[in-house]
């Protein structure tokens, strides 16, 4: 679709995205106490929800007594979710195999739900929450899954138009997860042999990435990841990927 834009609308995206790019890692709290007034303005939204690199999950005009479960559907990585429901891991497998994805989560997840009639996660959630449809912009960075999420409580006409307003934002928030993934992890050390592609799939592994989103990042097959993270594993005498960010940090 070709996206029109009012001076006004024009505005906004460039001042939400100054706001994704830059945050500040020391007072997050208030950084997002700042932006996410902008993006509810910018969506027209009713909630915004942001996860980010190494940060607990940020959430705005979200009730506490259903944030837990939105969590769930907004922002848990593919691993945790499968361990809660299957429907939810395969539409999430979908998204996870790209560096960058922007959909309609909300709605994808309540269309499954509704014609398989086999999530009591999304049930729950669902009964609960009243949300009808939301815009996501899922990255997959080197440190580790960055999510935001703006969503509605009613029926939009205009979830595609927002779904492209937010393809426009997603330079500023890689720029901006990157700079929280720089702060939050101490830096890992190589003391032992890795090759440059070793530690680079190292620090994936750090991040808590699944091979298929090493192999999307890093622009080869999963098979390649594979021998990677074999190697890594024998060089550092390690036996499971949590072990090698406690040996890469001194452990």
């Amino acid at each position: 679709m070709t996206l029109v834009l009012s001076n006004h609308e024009l505005g906004l995206v460039e001042t939400v995205g100054r706001a994704l790019a830059q945050p500040a890692p020391r007072s997050l709290d208030s950084w997002w106490s700042d932006t996410s007034p902008l993006l509810l303005a910018l969506f027209d939204a009713d909630h915004a929800i942001c996860a980010l690199p190494g940060r607990s999950l940020l959430a705005a005009n979200v009730d506490a007594d259903v944030s837990a479960r939105l969590g769930t559907i907004y922002t848990l990585a593919p691993a945790e979710l499968k361990r809660l429901d299957p429907l939810i891991c395969a539409i999430e497998d979908d998204s996870g195999r790209r560096p960058c994805v922007v959909f309609n989560r909300i709605g994808t997840l309540r269309q499954a739900e509704s014609k398989q009639r086999r999530s009591l996660v999304l049930h729950d959630v669902f009964e609960r929450s009243r949300i009808r449809d939301s815009v996501n912009v899922d990255l997959i960075t080197h440190g580790g899954p960055a999510r935001l999420c703006v969503s509605y409580d009613r029926p939009t006409g205009g979830i595609d138009r927002a779904l492209a307003v937010a393809r426009l934002l997603v330079p500023a928030f890689e720029a901006g997860a990157r700079v929280l993934a720089r702060d939050a992890d101490p830096p890992l050390c190589n003391d032992h042999g890795l090759t440059a592609r070793e530690l680079e799939v190292a620090r994936l592994v750090v991040a808590r990435l699944r091979n298929l989103e090493i192999a999307s990042l890093l622009g080869i097959s999963a098979h390649t990841v594979r021998h990677h993270i074999e190697n890594v594993f024998a060089k550092l005498d390690v036996r499971s990927r949590h072990d090698v960010a406690a040996r890469l940090r001194g452990g």
